[in-house]
């Protein structure tokens, strides 16, 4: 398990029953967020600033949280959205990071990016 590059080193500090409650609370918590509907996620005010701030406006973040090309997890109770495209005439990465573990899903953050390669994950 501690070959997962998005979390180095992490699990290296569970061990036995410790890690094992951990899969299980982590397996639980995937579970409801996958019976969950992201577009039922609150926008921070954070988040509301950076759309405008980065000219992203809320029908792509709505999109996004509809139908995301990839969900990535970040590290746990915190996931990416993302999915690639064509804002301005430029191929666009967009991000829409969320936390999972409250009582309703909140969007942090939200951002877009040219350096698809860096952040798109690959089988």
């Amino acid at each position: 398990m501690d070959s997962n590059p998005a979390l180095p080193g992490f699990f290296s500090s569970f061990t036995g029953k410790k890690l094992l409650d951990f899969i299980q609370t982590f397996e639980v918590e995937s579970q409801i967020v996958t019976a969950q509907s992201y577009s039922d996620a609150l926008i921070t005010d954070h988040a509301n600033e950076q759309m405008r701030r980065r000219g992203i406006g809320i029908d792509i973040v709505r999109s996004i949280l509809r139908d995301p090309e990839q969900v990535l997890e970040v590290r746990p109770g915190r996931v990416v959205l993302q999915s690639r495209l064509n804002i301005e005439n430029r191929s666009q990465l967009v991000r829409v990071f969320i936390d999972i573990n409250a009582s309703r899903m909140r969007v942090v953050t939200v951002y877009r990016t040219s350096k698809i390669d860096k952040y798109w994950s690959r089988p």
